[in-house]
């Protein structure tokens, strides 16, 4: 953005802010002008706490995210060795057993 740019972005902010300080007087002089300062001041509140509420709830979700990532690689490893304890062990009667070697005898 060039210098006319944020010139005209400061001018806009200065003059919105001069129409909310001169709201209670011109809305004494004029009626009319007050009540379309009022609706617009209330238009821009709320827009800009919309903003910021979308804002919060980005930045929840991002770290919802990265709380997600982080503990990902140890619930693998916790999952993984549940299931190790988990699995049935092989009972004796089951195992070969050793025959002895030939050639040996005592």
């Amino acid at each position: 953005m060039n210098g006319l740019s944020w010139g005209l972005i400061i001018a806009v902010g200065v003059v919105l802010l001069l129409l909310f300080l001169l709201r209670p007087i011109l809305s004494a002089i004029c009626p009319a002008v007050g009540a379309v300062l009022e609706a617009i001041t209330r238009g821009i509140i709320k827009f800009v706490m919309s903003l910021l509420k979308l804002l919060l709830l980005g930045v929840k979700y991002l770290f919802i995210g990265l709380w997600w990532v982080i503990s990902l690689p140890f619930r693998l490893i916790a999952k993984a060795i549940k299931s190790r304890k988990d699995k049935p062990k092989a009972d004796s009667s089951t195992k070969t057993k050793k025959t002895k070697k030939a050639g040996k005898k005592k």
